[in-house]
């Protein structure tokens, strides 16, 4: 008769799964782009949590070993980088291979099911809400634990039935935890985040309110005598070419004031009401083909029927035209600009994906920021704006994006 494993056993199993993590949220104040490299606190974290358990397993028979390794794995999987997952997956495997115990093959088979599908569901978990994320890998766990169930009857090991029960579901617990901790922790930095973003803008919008009007005005007074002297038929070619340029300076000068008095400007009086995705999306197609043909720019774009919300008319379109114009300017002729929308529970999400230039991750965290933009000549002002409006309408803004590579913006929005 098999010894029912003590409380001391998986209470070991349970701390050295819960405290890596309660350390790392505390003192630890990585940021979330960084927490999904390889090096990084969260992969050293995660690959502490899975050697621990698997250092002293509860031996249950022959070959038959039992941790809690599955929750640093799809920790990994969610929140980490695909090379932590593929590291900390080659350990568990190798681990096993060494034990050369029978629960070998049904151990591959249980954490390949699972790679794979949290591989496929990777890029998507990220839209998701933390209920809906939390339900697709309860069905991957639960599938893993079917299987070790399925197993254990398959090989006449019912003896061990009252302890898979009880593993299964304390294992189940310290998910929970664990991940209830980490996407907290997650959502708590993305809100301070916008709160200092907000910050930010609103400084800068102060800023511009009060100097851009003072510039203006002289400005305006210059432009119009270097257009009279420009009419003056005793002018030398040379000298005519340089009021030109002075003239087209003088003209993006104006450009980028007026960036900054729309951004300085209160929110629009135009009313907040029912919004058609779909017929605003088309609209803008039709607005860019002669700006995407004149930059050798393809436009893909798959925009489905019955895509409604809540929004300002104008100031939607405004936003869609600066990030397409955007991810133009990033690809520099002969390129693919791919436009997607699509309904998935109660959000709408638009996707503008460019292969351009790409951006590193430390420029993706700058995004949207005052000031700031990848273009020799930008002002960063245009993107500002986009936020702005996409946060006024209560959506999200995410970017994935890789250096040479391209980008991809994607706006989360709640659907009516």
């Amino acid at each position: 008769m098999l010894a029912f494993p003590t409380i001391e056993q998986l209470s070991y199993h349970l701390l050295v799964i819960i405290l890596p993590i309660v350390w790392y949220l505390l003192v630890s104040k990585e940021e979330i782009s960084q927490r999904k490299k390889l090096i990084s606190n969260f992969s050293f974290i995660l690959f502490m949590m899975l050697v621990l358990t698997m250092v002293h397993p509860i031996e249950m028979g022959e070959g038959f070993y039992y941790d809690l390794k599955v929750v640093p794995i799809l920790l990994a999987f969610v929140y980490g980088e695909l090379s932590t997952n593929i590291l900390l997956t080659v350990i568990l495997i190798g681990d096993k291979y060494f034990l050369i115990g029978n629960a070998f093959y049904i151990n591959i088979l249980n954490y390949t099911i699972a790679a794979a599908i949290i591989l496929i569901l990777k890029n998507k978990l990220v839209t998701l809400t933390f209920k809906k994320k939390w339900k697709i890998i309860m069905g991957v766990y639960w599938l893993c634990a079917f299987t070790r169930v399925l197993y254990v009857f398959i090989t006449d090991r019912i003896t061990q039935l009252p302890f898979i029960l009880v593993y299964t579901f304390t294992t189940w617990g310290a998910l929970f935890i664990v991940i209830s901790m980490v996407q907290y922790n997650e959502e708590k930095i993305l809100n301070q985040n916008k709160i200092q973003m907000a910050e930010r803008i609103n400084v800068v919008s102060q800023l511009a309110a009060s100097v851009a009007h003072e510039v203006r005005n002289p400005m305006t007074s210059v432009k119009g005598f270097l257009q009279l002297i420009y009419d003056d038929h005793n002018l030398s070619e040379k000298q005519r070419k340089y009021i030109e340029i002075s003239l087209e300076e003088l003209g993006r000068t104006e450009t980028i004031i007026s960036d900054y008095l729309s951004m300085a400007k209160p929110v629009s009086k135009e009313e907040e009401n029912h919004l058609d995705i779909t017929a605003e999306l088309r609209g803008v197609m039709e607005i860019m083909t002669s700006y995407t043909n004149n930059h050798n720019i393809i436009i893909d774009a798959v925009i489905p029927n019955n895509l409604h919300c809540k929004g300002k008319r104008n100031e939607f379109k405004q936003a869609m035209i600066n990030m397409m114009k955007n991810s133009v300017e990033a690809m520099n002729g002969n390129g693919i600009l791919a436009v997607r929308a699509y309904a998935l529970g109660e959000k709408i999400y638009i996707e503008i994906e460019d292969n351009g230039i790409g951006m590193t991750s430390k420029q993706v965290k700058q995004l949207g920021t005052p000031y700031y933009s990848t273009k020799d000549k930008g002002t960063g002002i245009g993107l500002t704006l986009v936020y702005r409006i996409i946060r006024d309408m209560k959506g999200e803004i995410s970017v994935v994006s890789k250096k040479g590579q391209g980008t991809m913006f994607r706006i989360t929005l709640a659907k009516v």
